[in-house]
C-alpha cells in the first residue's frame, strides 16, 4: 500500500471509531480502496446502520484530510438478488476496502459479489443492466432531437457515451473511476473521433475550467441551494485540489471532463423538475458563456452521428470481452 494511501486508511479507522460506532457495516470506496491515494486524494466512505436519525451524507475535515461520508440504512445493506436485479449499482463491492463488519456478513457478501462479477453470468447481467440504461437515454435524445431541443438532446446523448464508457472500464479493469476515464479512453484509443466537452474549447485554460465550476457553485448557493451536500465549500476544496492533480499531470482534457460532468450533476439537482433547457436557459448571461466554453452546448449532426457510434461502439466492445461459455 502506498505511503498515503496508510495514512488515509488510518484516517478512516480513527473516524469511524470515533463517529460511526453505532455503524454495523463500514467500507472504503474510490482511490484508497484501489490503492491509488495521493497528496490529492480524499476519502470516501460508506456505513450502514439500524440508527436511521443518522442518515444522510456530508463532507468534513478530519485530521487534516477530507473525508466523504454516506450514512444508509441497514435496510439498503446488499443482498445477493438484489445484486443481480441491479448490479451497476452494486460494482462498488468488487473493490471496496471493508473496515467494520460486526458479523462477518460484508466479507461473505464481498467475496459472493467478486466471484459473481467476474463470472460470464455476472458480466452479462451488469451488460444488459447499463445497455436498459443507455438505451433510454440514447431514445430520450433521438426523441428530444426530433422535438427540436437539440441542448437537451446533446446533453442525454453525452449520458448515455458516459455510462458505455464506464461499463468498458469495468469490464476491463474490474473497476470504475470517473478521474481516470478519459485517460483510460485515450489509452485504448477511443477519444480519437469522439467529441467530449472541450474538445472545441482549446482557448481555456486549467485555472479558467476551475474557474468556471466554482463560480457556477457560488451563484448557486446564492440561489438557495447551500445546504446541498454537493455544494458545501469543502467540496470546492476537494475539487480544487483534484484541479492541481490534473494541472501538475498534463490532463487537460480530462479536467474538462470532469468539470462538465460536475457541474451537469449540480444542474441536475438544482433544476427542481424545471425541463433542463429552461432551467439553463434562466442562468445569468455570463454563466451560460462560460458553461457553452466547458461543453454546455448543441453537437451538430456529425458530432452526434459520431457520438452515438462511439456509444454503440463502446457497448458492443464490452460484450464481446466476456468469455463465452463452451
Amino acid at each position: 500500500m502506498e505511503p498515503h494511501n496508510r495514512q488515509l486508511w488510518k484516517v478512516a479507522n480513527a473516524y469511524s471509531e470515533e463517529y460511526l460506532t453505532h455503524c454495523t457495516y463500514i467500507c472504503v470506496v474510490g482511490s484508497v480502496a484501489q490503492k491509488e491515494a495521493d497528496e490529492y486524494s480524499d476519502l470516501n466512505l460508506i456505513a450502514f446502520t439500524g440508527k436511521e436519525s443518522t442518515l444522510g451524507e456530508y463532507t468534513v475535515v478530519y485530521k487534516e484530510e477530507y473525508v466523504h461520508v454516506q450514512v444508509k440504512s441497514i435496510l439498503e445493506f446488499p443482498k445477493g438478488e438484489l445484486i443481480k436485479y441491479n448490479p451497476w449499482h452494486f460494482h462498488y463491492l468488487t473493490e471496496a476496502m471493508i473496515l467494520k463488519d460486526n458479523n462477518g456478513e460484508f466479507k461473505k457478501l464481498q467475496e459472493w459479489a467478486r466471484s459473481y462479477f467476474q463470472s460470464t453470468q455476472g458480466k452479462t447481467d451488469v451488460i444488459e443492466d447499463v445497455k436498459r440504461l443507455v438505451q433510454s437515454r440514447l431514445k430520450f435524445s433521438e426523441k428530444q432531437q426530433k422535438e427540436g431541443a437539440s441542448f437537451v438532446a446533446t446533453h442525454a446523448l453525452l449520458g448515455a457515451w458516459k455510462e458505455a464508457a464506464l461499463l468498458y472500464q469495468f469490464i476491463s479493469c474490474q473497476h470504475v473511476s470517473m478521474v481516470h476515464l478519459i485517460p483510460f479512453l485515450r489509452e485504448k484509443g477511443w477519444l480519437q473521433d469522439t467529441p467530449v466537452p472541450l474538445s472545441m474549447a482549446n482557448h481555456l485554460t486549467y485555472e479558467a475550467i476551475l474557474d468556471t465550476a466554482l463560480r457556477l457553485r457560488e451563484h448557486l448557493r446564492e440561489e438557495g441551494f447551500s445546504h446541498l451536500t454537493k455544494l458545501t465549500t469543502l467540496q470546492d476544496e476537494v475539487l480544487t485540489k483534484k484541479w492541481e492533480r490534473m494541472k501538475e499531470s498534463g490532463q487537460w482534457v480530462n479536467a474538462g471532463w470532469l468539470a462538465y460532468h460536475n457541474v451537469f450533476l449540480i444542474l441536475m439537482e438544482t433544476s427542481q423538475d424545471q425541463p433542463f433547457e429552461v432551467y439553463f436557459s434562466h442562468l445569468p448571461a455570463k454563466m451560460k458563456q462560460r458553461l457553452n466554453d466547458l461543453g454546455f452546448k448543441e453537437l451538430d449532426y456529425e458530432q452526434v452521428s459520431l457520438l452515438r457510434h462511439a456509444t454503440e461502439e463502446l457497448l458492443t466492445t464490452a460484450e464481446s470481452t466476456i468469455e463465452q461459455p463452451s
